[in-house]
């Protein structure tokens, strides 16, 4: 009498993108040598395997890390939120007479130095224009893998970060939109952004930038990846003169690195 048997089908990705079997196919040899018995299994698999983009690095990325005052804790800064207290210490005589906790100071019989969160201005939108014209970039996957270095930078630097990419969507954004956040869960849908990242169906480069501006939270920093067609460079320098900064990521050989933007760059590619 037959029988059931489980087994096993190991396969193996090799490229960025979402990997699905479509059909399986079991050939079986006859025991006598006479031909072969194929077993094809038909129903749909649920089955999927993502694969994220490599990383590729950015040279100066340190760049990104802000010293200007701004709301976002810090380790590390120049400016505090004075309605935000962290405490006391001993009075130093560098301190300013202000700063004296005088409550404390009453409680502990010495002088006291009030403390306060450290906070800096910290926030990356990065912006990825999957479209040449109408054709794939050259670069396409070396701008996704910097794109991924930059996101695992700010996550390791607990800076908010958020992704646009030109692809056409059928949500309330028109097209592919991630809202700043931090954290590993945010990384991980970077990832899975850029992973799925094509240029199939883009959506108007300069359109996406347009709707931004009237519609979306701009963070203190812009990252642009890509050619810059139409108004782009027009619409990034409004950007840039109402105090957001401009970078533009360029992709060279088997590292990238941010420069400032220049409205003289319309129409280049970062490559």
């Amino acid at each position: 009498m037959g029988g059931a048997r489980k087994v096993e089908l190991p396969f193996t990705t090799k490229y960025r993108g979402l990997a699905k079997i479509r059909k399986i196919e079991l050939q079986i040899p006859n025991l006598f040598g006479f031909g072969k018995v194929n077993l094809e299994y038909r129903f749909p698999l649920s089955q999927e395997a993502i694969v994220y983009p490599d990383r590729l690095e950015v040279v100066n990325k340190m760049d990104l890390v802000s010293l200007k005052p701004g709301s976002q804790f810090t380790p590390y800064s120049l400016y505090e939120d004075t309605l935000s207290p962290a405490g006391t210490r001993d009075y130093t005589y560098s301190d300013g007479f202000h700063k004296i906790h005088w409550k404390a100071s009453a409680r502990t019989g010495k002088l006291q130095t009030k403390l306060f969160d450290q906070v800096s201005e910290k926030g990356i939108v990065i912006c990825v224009n999957v479209a040449d014209g109408y054709s794939v970039p050259a670069n396409l996957e070396e701008m996704l893998e910097s794109a991924a270095d930059l996101a695992y930078f700010a996550y390791s630097k607990q800076i908010p970060v958020s992704l646009c990419m030109n692809m056409r969507n059928a949500g309330d954004v028109p097209f592919f939109y991630l809202p700043p956040g931090n954290g590993r869960e945010q990384l991980q849908k970077i990832y899975e952004m850029l992973a799925l990242a094509n240029s199939f169906a883009p959506f108007p480069y300069d359109k996406m930038l347009s709707y931004m501006d009237r519609n979306l939270h701009m963070l203190p920093c812009l990252i642009h990846a890509g050619s810059m067609p139409g108004f782009t460079a027009a619409k990034l320098d409004e950007f840039k003169n109402r105090g957001i900064r401009l970078l533009v990521l360029k992709t060279i050989h088997d590292k990238a690195e941010l420069s400032p933007f220049s409205p003289s760059m319309e129409g280049r590619r970062s490559s």
